[in-house]
């Protein structure tokens, strides 16, 4: 393949954006893809960070959450049990 040729995928491909744990975001067909960007500026579902990585190739940033471990405490009694 040339580098000016183009890759054509089937309009019936289906094409599903979805988040890290799998849940899909978006779901649609390669031939409705060019009004994708469109669709997303106008009604917005999908999280901002998706057009950052879509358009921008800039990751997001990770979430840090900030906790800490106590140790428990289990009181048991004179058998054994809970």
């Amino acid at each position: 393949m040339n580098a000016d040729q183009i890759l054509e995928i089937p309009g019936h491909t289906p094409i599903i954006l979805s988040d890290g744990s799998g849940r899909p975001l978006d779901r649609f067909l390669a031939r409705d893809a060019s009004s994708f960007s469109v669709r997303l500026r106008r009604c917005n579902p999908e999280p901002k960070w998706i057009m950052e990585v879509v358009e921008s190739c800039k990751l997001p940033k990770p979430v840090r959450i900030a906790f800490c471990l106590v140790p428990g405490v289990i009181e048991v009694d004179s058998q054994g049990q809970q």
